[in-house]
């Protein structure tokens, strides 16, 4: 007989199956023989045993039941994608940042944003104190004034060329996970608009402290479990 799971309680480990006949039929986990849990909605394939309980329950394929369990397969990896991401150091999520480059889509929790945020001053300072002691270094082997002088100019020159290759290369995963960050609060990533407002830029950059929204949304499921 055919029908589709009605429910399914955990606990009791019992569900209940709305047969093609217009009968109700109590199963059991037991009586489940597929490797995914028994989800709502899921049209099945069952026997009746003597006692009117639904037995051999397997899950009937067709179109519908093809796309219902493609869904469940993702949300699972998707799951497991976010437990991974639970020993993420500051430069996995950094990492994570690059291969979104231009990803517009999808969420992205607090974590990745500041992580990102932290990664992207911390180089850039780091190539300015290099750039600075090159030039100490440089400086104090001259023996004039000019030299002094253009080697300063050759350092700031440098300098300029080198802050604005970064920085138009890191502008898209900028704004990229500016945005997702954004849809992870249920927001579109049009209030980014708001730095050209006077005093707009607080109130953004207060909505990149708002945590999580756990439940799913335009954008996709949340950026991380609840409680993890």
């Amino acid at each position: 007989m055919r029908g589709y799971i009605l429910n399914f309680i955990i606990q009791t480990n019992t569900g209940y199956i709305s047969g093609d006949d217009g009968q109700r039929y109590e199963f059991s986990g037991d009586e489940w023989k597929e490797n995914i849990a028994p989800q709502k909605g899921t049209c099945v394939d069952f026997q009746v045993n003597q006692l009117g309980r639904a037995v051999a329950v397997f899950i009937l394929i067709d179109d519908k039941n093809v796309h219902f369990m493609n869904k469940i397969q993702s949300r699972t990896q998707y799951e497991q994608q976010l437990e991974k991401e639970k020993n993420y150091t500051i430069i996995g999520w950094f990492s994570k940042c690059i291969r979104n480059y231009v990803n517009f889509e999808g969420r992205a929790r607090r974590t990745e944003f500041w992580s990102f945020q932290i990664c992207y001053w911390a180089i850039f300072f780091i190539g300015l104190l290099i750039i600075g002691l090159l030039f100490s270094a440089t400086v104090v082997q001259t023996d004039t004034l000019f030299d002094g002088i253009l080697i300063f100019e050759v350092c700031l020159y440098l300098s300029i060329f080198l802050w604005s290759v970064f920085s138009i290369v890191m502008f898209i995963p900028m704004i990229s996970v500016a945005v997702r960050r954004l849809h992870d609060i249920n927001l579109s990533g049009f209030w980014l608009l708001l730095h050209f407002i006077p005093v707009g830029s607080i109130a953004v950059w207060i909505m990149f402290c708002i945590d999580t929204k756990y439940e799913d949304n335009q954008w996709g499921p949340p950026a991380k479990l609840k409680y993890k």
